[in-house]
């Protein structure tokens, strides 16, 4: 699992760059519906460690790499969160 949350965490330096260190929070969570069995699942990723982490309807906890789809995601979600402020 850290190797998993070390890549996240470089991916995270590469992608926001001086931005990341300077964000007024430290963890996203965002809801995305799924047609499989799982139903809807909660992503929570944490900007200082890059462990991303996802929760199925049943509290199961899975650790995931992000993807180029979960960073345009995350980038999106953070984008949101500074207008909110």
């Amino acid at each position: 699992m850290e190797n998993i949350s070390e890549s996240n965490k470089i991916k995270l330096e590469e992608h926001f760059g001086e931005l990341l260190p300077r964000l007024p929070f430290k963890t996203i969570s965002f809801y995305e519906s799924s047609n499989s069995w799982e139903g809807q699942i909660e992503y929570n990723l944490n900007l200082e460690t890059g462990e991303l982490t996802y929760n199925t309807i049943e509290n199961v906890q899975h650790t995931i790499e992000i993807s180029p789809d979960l960073m345009q995601r995350i980038e999106s979600e953070i984008i949101m969160m500074l207008e909110n402020l």
